[in-house]
């Protein structure tokens, strides 16, 4: 025990040499660095989750890709009389393959943490992520819970264009106030119709005439 208790110590010291500063970087580091596995092969059901952990004791993944949303909630919560503050930050992760939910609590005691998860792991960036996969009773459905994440890049923007000679005119567009029908609204219709160089558009929502 003296022997353990005067490495640590000595891992502690203000003239440590650089090799000695290697052996105090996170244990998770070298998880967050293994083989990324395509979000396609995570289970998607809670069925097939527990038939995954039969097989392999644990649910632990690395997925890479792009961040399309991010939120984090403000929870309070009360233990034995007294009152607890934390942050919840979720969002969803995209690759080539499928998407997934991304889940992990904030430790407010930490700054960095909470400017990381505020301001840096936003929507359009590239993520690499670390966690293991559970069934979310209130999600209803299969999350990633992170352990630990880094930001990779800023995600590619990607703009569609319409080469064709003869142009189309579209006849058939719901916008957001087709209620559960629409995903777009008005002028992000016009603003892609004239990208795309379409010399009119047609609204056809449902039992409405807002626009």
């Amino acid at each position: 025990i003296m022997k353990q208790q005067h490495y640590y110590d000595n891992l502690n010291t203000v003239d440590e040499k650089p090799q000695q500063r290697v052996q105090k970087q996170p244990k998770m580091k070298a998880k967050l660095n293994g083989k990324v596995s395509p979000i396609s092969e995570i289970p998607a059901t809670e069925v097939q989750l527990i038939e995954y952990v039969q097989r392999n004791e644990k649910a632990e993944f690395v997925i890479l890709g792009d961040l399309i949303s991010t939120e984090i909630k403000d929870i309070k919560s009360t233990k034995s009389g007294t009152e607890k503050s934390y942050k919840i930050f979720s969002g969803i992760v995209k690759d080539d393959t499928d998407s997934i939910v991304i889940s992990t609590f904030v430790n407010l005691q930490n700054p960095q943490l909470v400017e990381f998860y505020e301001k840096k792991a936003v929507a359009g960036k590239k993520v690499r992520a670390y966690g293991y996969s559970e069934f979310d009773k209130f999600r209803r459905d299969i999350v990633l819970k992170v352990v630990e994440m880094q930001i990779e890049g800023d995600v590619e923007k990607q703009k569609f264009v319409d080469t064709s000679i003869d142009k189309r005119v579209e006849l058939h567009a719901h916008t957001k106030m087709s209620t559960q029908d629409g995903v777009m609204d008005v002028d992000q219709y016009v603003k892609t119709a004239k990208d795309f160089g379409f010399e009119a558009l047609a609204i056809t929502d449902h039992l409405n005439i807002h626009g």
